[in-house]
């Protein structure tokens, strides 16, 4: 069976770099995506404690150092560590990111 693109099931906001924490002023992207703990593996195959995998639709607009938004409108803010394109010049291409949470601005209890 042949892999299928992702659903992306939740709006993200993104600030590009260089973006603080809270970020401020209107996102440079608004977009979906899907929130995984997934079993990706990175090439070099190290593990990040802490760290949350976005997945987003092909060519989206993140860089490292930026920081998402997601679910859109929730405070809960991650800082991107790790940007890649899966499936690049196939039918299910889309991006793979990896960030990890700056809790410090996430409302309590955590949304």
């Amino acid at each position: 069976m042949p892999y299928v693109l992702p659903t992306f099931n939740l709006a993200v906001n993104i600030w590009l770099p260089p973006a603080v924490f809270p970020p401020v002023g209107v996102p440079a992207v608004a977009t979906i995506g899907n929130l995984t703990p997934g079993r990706r593996v990175t090439e070099t195959n190290q593990v990040v404690i802490g760290a949350t995998y976005l997945l987003l639709p092909a060519l989206t607009d993140v860089r490292l150092g930026g920081v998402v938004e997601c679910p859109a409108g929730s405070a809960r803010h991650y800082k991107v560590m790790f940007v890649e394109d899966l499936g690049k010049g196939f039918p299910n291409e889309h991006r793979f990111v990896i960030m990890t949470p700056n809790y410090g601005t996430w409302p309590l209890p955590y949304p």
